[in-house]
């Protein structure tokens, strides 16, 4: 729909021209997170930028949205859980920042965390150890999170 600022209506259009203003719906193949506009303004607005000249092409507000179920949507996120051996801490650690500076969901795991928590009195050469870990990690990606790991003690 086009918007008449001679009268303050909406009139059915096909398209709109330069600068002019109307209201539109759109569909995501993936599910994002988003808010309505009028109750955050930042993430509540979009740009849509043309990829084959990358200029802006339209600039919206979100006035409602379908809800999507939260484990939809983190089944819609691509997980993965990035192993290294326990001596490549550095690389580990420095790929952890990489990611989450792109803004990948990540978490970062190494045996001395799990030595802390839940693996605390576990033999870190026992199939349990690994069992836990192994565990941890389905249960992290599953919530659409990825993992760096970095551990000696990991059954392949």
């Amino acid at each position: 729909h086009e918007f008449d600022p001679e009268d303050i209506s909406m009139k059915p259009s096909e398209f709109l021209s330069l600068n002019e203003i109307g209201k539109g719906k759109g569909e995501l193949k993936t599910p994002i997170f988003a808010d309505i506009y009028s109750e955050n303004k930042i993430t509540g607005s979009f740009i849509v930028i043309d990829p084959h000249t990358n200029q802006t092409a339209a600039a919206g507000m979100i006035s409602k949205y379908n809800q999507v179920s939260p484990d939809k949507a983190c089944k819609a996120v691509k997980t993965k859980v990035i192993r290294y051996p326990g001596d490549k801490r550095e690389e580990a650690q420095a790929n952890y920042d990489r990611l989450s500076m792109q803004g990948t969901h990540c978490i970062y795991v190494d045996d001395d965390l799990l030595l802390e928590t839940l693996c605390k009195g576990i033999p870190v050469d026992s199939e349990q150890y690994s069992d836990t870990i192994e565990d941890l990690c389905k249960i992290v990606t599953r919530s659409g999170v990825s993992v760096v790991l970095c551990s000696d003690h990991l059954s392949s």
